[in-house]
């Protein structure tokens, strides 16, 4: 917050909601804030992570 008081930067990117504030009450105080200091916040919360097929097991009879 300290870097968004000093227009370090204009966008605060969150993996997700439940990382940005400790609280629903923290979290709409931080929110605020950003928007009072011209900020925005982007959420990341779909991310695409390609995992290879699970293994098949091979039995002989």
């Amino acid at each position: 917050m300290k870097a968004v008081n000093a227009k370090a930067f204009d966008m605060v990117a969150a993996w997700s909601v439940d990382r940005l504030g400790r609280s629903l009450t923290d979290l709409l105080g931080i929110l605020q804030e950003l928007q009072e200091k011209g900020s925005t916040c982007s959420f990341i919360s779909k991310v695409s992570i390609r995992q290879p097929p699970p293994a098949r097991r091979c039995f002989r009879c």
